[in-house]
This record gives C-alpha cells, structure tokens and sequence, in this order.
C-alpha cells in the first residue's frame, strides 16, 4: 500500500509542476503574442493548423452601488450581495474591532478538502 500512496502522490505532483509550468509558459506566451501582434497590426491569427488564435477586447462591467439603490430600489436587493473579505475580517480581528464573541457569533466552519504540494516536513 505504501508504494501504491507514494505513486498516487508522485503522479498528482508531477501533473502539479506540469500545470504551474503550463500557467507560466502561457503567461509568456501571450505577452509575446500580444507585442507581436501590436507589431504587425493584426488582432487575429491562423495556426498552423487552421484554429484561430484573436486578441478580442471585451467590456467588463462595473457598477455605482449607490447610484443603483437610488435608481431601481425594489431591484438593489434582487441584484446585489453582501460578502465578506476575509483578510480585512481577520485584520479587524486581530486589531480588535471585532471581538471574539462577534466571531462566534457570525462566523460559521464549512469543512472542505484542498490538495497541497511542497516540502516534505
């Protein structure tokens, strides 16, 4: 059994360092596909296999949350969401703005798996 975890967590770490070295080859790879393009004045381009590689630009949207409560009221609720950032959280925490009992009281545990890959301990 020992041999078969130590292949098991070889193979998921081995497909880790692919990933982050995949990641950074495509970083490098569109920073030079970007600046090649801006050269040539074209924003689309076949492979050599007929797919097409485009540089599109695309509207992210953002919104006046204000301006919105105060324009469509009955639908600011219906549209909107509260969420907590959780490292200005535990600044407050440890700043003490927000006591102990706060936490208790509005902070809830939600069990979850996460796989990490580094040196051994």
């Amino acid at each position: 059994m020992t041999q078969t975890l130590t292949d098991t967590a070889d193979k998921y770490q081995v497909a880790y360092l692919a990933l982050k070295e995949a990641e950074e080859a495509l970083a490098k790879a569109r920073t030079t596909l970007e600046a090649d393009y801006a050269l040539n004045g074209v924003t689309r381009y076949s492979t050599s296999n007929g797919s097409v590689v485009a540089i599109e630009e695309v509207n992210n949207r953002s919104f006046d949350i204000d301006r919105l409560r105060l324009v469509a009221p009955n639908a600011f609720d219906k549209v909107t969401a509260l969420k907590v950032d959780t490292k200005a959280f535990d600044r407050e925490v440890k700043a003490g703005t927000i006591t102990p009992t706060a936490v208790a009281e509005v902070v809830s545990l939600r069990p979850t798996k996460r796989v990490t890959v580094g040196v051994a301990v």
